[in-house]
């Protein structure tokens, strides 16, 4: 098992961890959501979505009464810089996102090496060792 498939694993066990914890504790946690829009005047009100997930199951159409909504969306390589120097993209299934094709050492194209958050989202332990 490579380090990517490793970290997507570790991301995997920690999302399942919270989704546990929001269970027992009973507050709804929702994902994969789309459509979504945040009711209100001064101050949130409700919370509604056009699809998602609640635990395992799909919803459709869904409102919410909350005075708190937490988001989160992710974190994916920066690829900018990488694409104007025309470096070649692959998909990534463990990070659902597009991710710098490099070899083992980081290069990208000849005399171009794409490391850290330009390349993939490895962690700072990771990041720390690849430079």
């Amino acid at each position: 098992m490579d380090r990517y498939s490793y970290l997507g694993l570790v991301t995997c066990y920690i999302t399942m961890i919270i989704g546990t914890l929001f269970r027992r504790a009973g507050i709804p946690y929702y994902r994969q959501v789309s459509g979504l829009v945040a009711e209100g005047g001064e101050r949130l009100e409700a919370v509604s979505i056009s699809a998602g997930k609640k635990g395992m199951q799909a919803v459709g159409p869904t409102r919410i009464i909350t005075d708190l909504l937490m988001l989160h969306q992710g974190v994916i390589p920066n690829t900018r810089l990488p694409l104007a120097a025309n470096c070649h993209l692959e998909w990534s299934d463990i990070q659902q996102s597009w991710c710098v094709k490099t070899d083992d050492y980081g290069q990208s194209l000849d005399h171009l090496y794409v490391i850290g958050d330009c390349a993939r989202i490895v962690g700072a332990r990771a990041s720390y060792h690849q430079g």
